[in-house]
């Protein structure tokens, strides 16, 4: 940079001194050179006049880069200020997204431990059981609403869909038949009704809730669909037969 610089200045300075010199030249060159000093006074005027002219334009060109060059520096500063404030702003907001990820599946699993009876895990039928679960998952449905970074995203559904899969079986009618029935959700403990403990219905909302947290609903895509068109019986090992005989019997059926 320097070795560039001062190769323009050196190219600017012969420059000047070649337009000052060469009219002066080619008017007067078959002159014979003065001994008068007003003749060199003369020369003098013109070599200073005419030099001084070209060096002031030759620095207000030079002071006209130098701004440029100044405007330049600083914009690169400020992109580059941006950039990194950005880059800040970004980290901030993933790091705030890894948060509510956190708590927000904290919520999920503890709404799930409600909704469970400590001594033998099945499912729990207690009114306040089912408002504290109920509660925690839109507590938890909320904070992964403010959720903005795509990867912090992909990573907390992949998470949430494992935890919807566990809400699903416990209340699947297969584990627990009473359910199936709606007196289930507000049928009288004749137990604790002996012991003056009357029983609550579960609470409609916390039911809705909690069963609409563990349902597929119809706008979610599914997975499965992506590669329906890509099964292939011949990519099963073969010594898992009956499946691969199954698969190969319904893809021709589907076919």
């Amino acid at each position: 940079m320097c070795r560039k610089l001062g190769l323009i200045i050196f190219v600017a300075i012969a420059v000047s001194v070649a337009l000052v010199v060469l009219p002066w030249v080619a008017t007067f060159y078959n002159a014979p050179l003065s001994t008068t000093p007003a003749d060199w006074g003369v020369f003098g005027d013109y070599f200073g006049g005419v030099l001084s002219t070209l060096v002031s334009i030759f620095g207000f060109v030079a002071l006209l880069v130098t701004i440029k060059i100044q405007r330049d520096v600083m914009n690169m500063q400020m992109d580059a200020l941006k950039a990194q404030w950005k880059s800040i702003e970004q980290d901030k907001e993933t790091r705030d997204d890894e948060v509510y990820s956190r708590q927000s599946l904290e919520c999920f699993d503890e709404a799930f431990s409600k909704l469970l009876i400590p001594e033998d895990g099945s499912l729990c039928r207690s009114r306040e059981a089912w408002l504290e679960s109920a509660r925690l998952i839109l507590t938890a449905k909320n904070l992964s609403a403010r959720i903005t970074s795509e990867s912090v995203s992909e990573t907390y559904k992949a998470a949430e869909k494992v935890l919807r899969s566990r809400f699903s079986t416990l209340l699947n009618p297969d584990n627990n038949p009473d359910t199936i029935k709606s007196t289930y959700f507000y049928v009288m403990d004749w137990d604790r009704w002996v012991k003056n403990r009357r029983q609550q219905p579960i609470d409609i909302t916390s039911v809705f809730v909690i069963y609409r947290f563990a349902s597929w609903q119809p706008d979610e895509p599914d997975e499965l669909d992506e590669i329906r068109d890509e099964v292939d019986p011949l990519l099963i090992n073969r010594k898992y037969f009956g499946a691969r005989q199954y698969v190969k019997s319904r893809a021709l059926d589907n076919h």
